[in-house]
């Protein structure tokens, strides 16, 4: 059995920051990204609230 890809992946592009959402797991639904230009964005899909992290923050 494999196991799914994260739900949520932060992607950073020089100044353009982004995320995908897939909805997580096996029954998921089409990965879609999304903004992160305000410091969050929301899955219209599943509702997920996707954040920005810092290093600093994803180290911890």
């Amino acid at each position: 059995m494999q196991d799914s890809p994260p739900a949520t992946q932060t992607l950073d592009h020089g100044h353009e920051h982004a995320v995908a959402c897939n909805g997580g797991g096996v029954l998921g639904h089409p990965k879609v990204y999304l903004s992160l230009k305000e410091g969050r964005a929301v899955c219209p899909y599943c509702g997920k609230v996707l954040t920005e992290t810092t290093d600093a923050e994803a180290k911890a």
